[in-house]
């Protein structure tokens, strides 16, 4: 299944160091290549259709997208700040 960044999980992204990018960009690979990447993916508690990633102290937050088979990165960031301002992401429902 392949994943894609939207505008605003390129935008995460780009904040932070190369070492982190580059392991993250790393794990994104692997779940690309496995039969059902969402068994790696917890859901986020009050949304239906949200799923997170962890990657050490970096999460994803991602939705999959049903009009392109795609999973959609809304966001990545550190454990602490990722979930604020969930609400104003949009979600594929």
């Amino acid at each position: 299944m392949k994943f894609e960044f939207t505008a605003g999980g390129k935008a995460t992204l780009r904040q932070l160091d190369n070492e982190t990018i580059d392991r993250i960009l790393r794990k994104i690979f692997y779940w690309e290549n496995v039969e059902n990447p969402l068994r790696y993916a917890s859901k986020v508690k009050g949304h239906s259709n949200l799923f997170r990633y962890r990657i050490g102290d970096w999460r994803l937050i991602v939705s999959p997208n049903k009009e392109t088979g795609a999973i959609d990165i809304l966001r990545v960031g550190h454990r602490n700040n990722v979930y604020k301002h969930l609400n104003k992401l949009f979600i594929h429902e």
